[in-house]
């Protein structure tokens, strides 16, 4: 057995030794906590123990960011909603694919975007 496999099994082993994640209740959330959460308040005792620190993270990386990042966020998030599940099933699929690039792919795949954008503008607003 290589010493990686050893590594692996080791690590494998001792996840599964943690204790499993315990369910928060409602009333125990910060107020800054209950904020961002206020859509998941109806269903948030009904939410798995993972599914809920799932959301604890998001929410204390949204409290984190500038006013104006978090508008952005959110109006990220009325367009998805307003989305078809199979639209929704898409925009997920690609944000799947583009997580699993590499920072390098990332950086070209933004420059290739945004040439191709300021391409379009240029011929929208008649300059070329």
């Amino acid at each position: 057995m290589s010493r990686f496999e050893n590594i692996l099994r080791a690590l494998a082993l001792f996840v599964l030794t943690l204790p499993p994640a315990f369910a928060v209740e409602w009333q125990s959330l910060s107020a800054a906590q209950q904020q961002v959460l206020a859509p998941m308040q109806q269903r948030w005792n009904a939410l798995s123990e993972e599914r809920q620190q799932a959301l604890l993270l998001r929410a204390d990386r949204f409290s984190k960011l500038s006013p104006e990042q978090q508008q952005r966020l959110r109006e990220r998030m009325r367009k998805m909603r307003e989305l078809t599940p199979e639209q929704r099933a898409r925009v997920q699929d690609v944000m799947r694919r583009y997580r699993a690039l590499s920072p390098e792919e990332r950086a070209l795949l933004r420059r290739n975007i945004n040439r191709q954008a300021k391409h379009h503008r240029r011929q929208v607003d008649g300059s070329e």
